[in-house]
């Protein structure tokens, strides 16, 4: 976690400890300021959400600048060298110290069984200790200073093994403080206590994992041996490796079960639907998506059937668009490339396999990866692709306009990543006027998705798109909604390492603009701004959806970028430790333990019987697929499958046709519309989350109300109003279906029924067997025909 900016492309070889001094330091200096403002913060009368929300926004922008500017003002204030030295070793003491006894604190609290109040009580006596111990030791410095020319005195600091070994034995202790279990580490736990209760297979799980770092740690040797003889066969074997880890990508990631939540689904399928029946995308329809999202939804139901699993199958689709194009991002940034590939392809396996622990599908929703940052990560390829010193070319450009079309959420990713590029990078050389220029070229793709979006919506519908009511939106989804976001778990620090990463490499940035230098073998400029930083600001963008949601496991969003910092940085590492003196080579240790942890557990959990997907060896091992026509016929299948109507095999699936109350609805509801709706159009009122959309999307209609999902347009007062209130008259003959428990209906529902019960005459249609009711429209005040 550690070597998050370490040097991968310079061939210079440097002595271990030389190599990752400045790094121990920084990481230091970074991790007190955090504490500080941790400290601080907690002064203040702040809800746990605003103290989260702040923490991580300090922690991405002022924490990296203010860690520079310490650190430049210790080298350029303190004189001699050697009180320099002793004031960097109070300054890496304090940091050691304090993650030495934050784990031996969870260690106590799990031995003692303290309980969680007690823990926090324990970490938060701890903070305030630290920094007094912190502001006395720097006061008691400058007093001897002033009062002696003589160097003080104090303990040496840590070796760079004693500092990065604390640091990552804390990262492993400290990943998730679960006082529930007795073990120390979830990556002691794999081998301890196998997660899914099953231990006849631990030895199989342990040894596909051992195989698998074996095979990248051979891959690795004869990769570097081929560096240092620069072999012409060198290339060849780099890209065929990522050619392979792509196509294996395709092959064994894909999910032939098709595992959805329905509502989710249905936040792009009813505006895509409502768009098919003839609603316009920015006028009357809408998804807190974005329209990008809608738009593709409309093609895959143009390409093929119209449920919710040829949604999923697109979606899968964009997931892996978005992995293949991060391993060639991955690719790029490291001289290993070839054992970058293969890591890389493990990598996808872990985002895959510790979703909600193990017990979830990544694919489950379709606001996890592709569909929510491709065009983002497309950005961050455009970015390393350029050559410097070229701020913007005709794919930055393409990417800009792209995530303008896309969501306001992917505009703002996207675009704030090239424009904090094109500022480091125009800072750094001093190229101020040029600053704003360039921002303006980068920001004005913007105004073309705009023109396009309004142009298109105005010669279909004679209105311009209504980006206030989508903006909306955000009322609901963002960090101070109750509605959407919660506090974070306080014994779940993993996102800790995460942040670090990102401060490491804005601290080079930084270090660069301010000072044009940087300490000791790092990255070459080039490398730093083109490649490490876009990915490093990927990763907060990333971050930012746990930081702000804060369930735990979505953090593993921000993996794969995370993983693309993470993975050169600990093969230049490895190059490093190999001439290193014995005692360091122990640092091998580390990732390869925790890659055999981790890798064990994804064996564990995408292998058993029970595992939420089913990858190409689950179709062939235990259902016979294995040819590619009944993977096919399997897949059609499966697409076809009527969430609420039959039984998926998926617990979020199902679970919405286990109550017994409302199990019969869906079913209920098709089947009076199929029999009662003719060519008159039918309006579905049945209250639950997904079952009036399903049941209208299951006949091939949709509301004559402009409604895209009646769930999530009724968090928008003025959208729910003016859906009630819209131009729509009926029909005689129209069909009106209504759950008989009216209390039950949504707002926008119970809104329209009363508009039909005050404008129209209901005709009840009889059919005691129904768990719905069935009425046709006549005029107010005529009497029901006789049927």
């Amino acid at each position: 976690m550690l070597f998050a900016a370490i040097d991968s492309g310079t061939a210079k070889r440097a002595a271990s400890s030389d190599a990752v001094a400045p790094l121990i330091l920084t990481s230091a200096i970074g991790i007190i300021g955090f504490l500080y403002c941790v400290a601080l913060v907690s002064f203040f009368d702040l809800s746990l959400k605003a103290r989260d929300s702040i923490l991580f926004a300090f922690g991405i922008t002022a924490l990296p600048l203010l860690t520079v500017m310490a650190q430049q003002f210790i080298i350029n204030q303190i004189r001699p060298e050697q009180s320099r030295r002793q004031i960097e070793a109070i300054n890496i003491w304090i940091s050691v110290s304090w993650l030495v006894g934050l784990t031996l604190i969870a260690i106590l609290a799990r031995l003692l069984d303290l309980g969680s109040e007690a823990w926090t009580q324990a970490a938060r006596t701890l903070l305030m200790a630290t920094l007094a111990v912190h502001a006395a030791a720097l006061l008691f410095f400058v007093l001897h200073r002033k009062a002696s020319r003589l160097p003080l005195r104090l303990p040496t600091e840590p070796s760079a093994l004693a500092s990065i070994g604390s640091y990552s034995i804390a990262a492993m202790v400290l990943f998730k403080v679960d006082l529930a279990q007795p073990y120390f580490s979830p990556f002691v736990r794999n081998f301890v206590d196998p997660p899914f209760g099953d231990t006849t297979k631990l030895s199989t799980a342990a040894g596909f994992a051992g195989a698998i770092v074996g095979v990248i740690c051979i891959v690795y040797f004869l990769e570097s041996f081929l560096l240092r003889r620069r072999s012409a066969a060198l290339p060849t074997l780099q890209v065929g490796a990522l050619s392979l880890s792509i196509a294996l990508t395709f092959i064994a990631y894909f999910d032939f079960s098709l595992n959805l939540e329905p509502i989710h689904y249905l936040t792009i399928a009813g505006p895509a639907w409502h768009l098919l029946s003839g609603g316009t995308l920015m006028v009357d329809v809408f998804s807190q998506y974005g329209p990008g999202p809608v738009l593709i939804a409309v093609l895959a139901w143009l390409a093929g059937p119209r449920t919710l699993g040829t949604l999923q199958i697109a979606v899968q689709l964009a997931n892996l668009a978005f992995y293949a194009i991060w391993l060639v991002c991955l690719f790029r940034m490291t001289r290993w490339k070839a054992t970058a590939s293969l890591l890389g392809f493990a990598a996808i396996g872990v985002l895959l396999a510790c979703w909600d622990y193990g017990n979830g599908n990544v694919n489950v929703a379709p606001s996890i990866l592709g569909l929510r940052h491709l065009p983002t990560l497309c950005m961050v390829l455009s970015i390393s692709s350029l050559r410097p010193p070229a701020r913007l070319s005709i794919f930055t450009i393409l990417c800009t306009a792209l995530a303008g079309l896309w969501s306001v959420e992917c505009l703002v990713g996207t675009l704030g990543i090239h424009l904090l590029c094109i500022a480091m990078i125009d800072l750094r050389a001093r190229a101020y006027k040029r600053l704003f220029t360039d921002g303006a070229l980068a920001a004005s793709p913007v105004v073309v998705s705009i023109a396009v979006l309004a142009s298109a919506t105005l010669v279909q519908s004679g209105s311009l798109p209504d980006y206030r009511t989508y903006l909306e939106f955000l009322a609901a989804y963002n960090p101070t909604s109750t509605f959407w976001s919660h506090a974070a778990d306080a014994q779940f620090l993993a996102w800790m390492t995460i942040l670090l990463s990102v401060v490491l490499v804005l601290c080079e940035c930084w270090r660069g603009v301010l000072y044009q230098q940087a300490f000791g073998p790092h990255l070459s400029p080039d490398e730093l701004y083109y490649k490490f930083l876009p990915m490093a600001a990927l990763v907060a963008v990333t971050a930012a959806y746990y930081a702000f949601r804060s369930y735990d496991y979505t953090l593993l969003v921000a993996l794969l970028p995370f993983a693309a910092l993470a993975i050169p940085a600990v093969l230049a590492a490895a190059g490093r430790l190999a001439t290193a003196p014995m005692p360091a080579r122990f640092l091998f240790v580390i990732p390869i333990f925790i890659g055999v942890s981790t890798l064990t557990f994804c064996w564990q959990a995408m292998t058993r019987a029970e595992a939420p997907y089913s990858f190409l060896l689950q179709e062939c091992r235990d259902q016979g697929h294995c040819t590619v026509s009944a993977l096919l016929h399997t897949l059609e299948d499966t697409s076809r499958r009527r969430v609420l109507m039959e039984r998926t095999g998926s617990y979020l699936s199902d679970r919405y046709g286990d109550n017994p109350n409302t199990s019969q609805l869906v079913p209920d509801a098709v089947k009076l519309i199929q029999r009662e709706a003719g060519g008159s159009s039918v309006t579905a009122l049945l209250g639950e989350t997904v079952d009036s959309e399903l049941a209208l999307m299951y006949t091939g209609r949709w509301q004559p109300w402009p409604i895209s999902f009646a769930y999530t347009d009724a968090l928008i007062p003025s959208l729910a109003a003016r859906i009630i209130a819209a131009p729509v008259t009926l029909k005689p003959g129209d069909l009106v279906i209504v759950r008989p428990n009216i209390q039950a209906l949504q707002m926008i529902e119970a809104g329209i029924l009363q508009r039909i019960q005050s404008e129209y005459n209901l005709c009840p249609i009889a059919d005691a067997q129904l768990s719905v009711d069935g009425y046709h429209i006549a005029a107010k005040g005529s009497p029901c025909p006789n049927r």
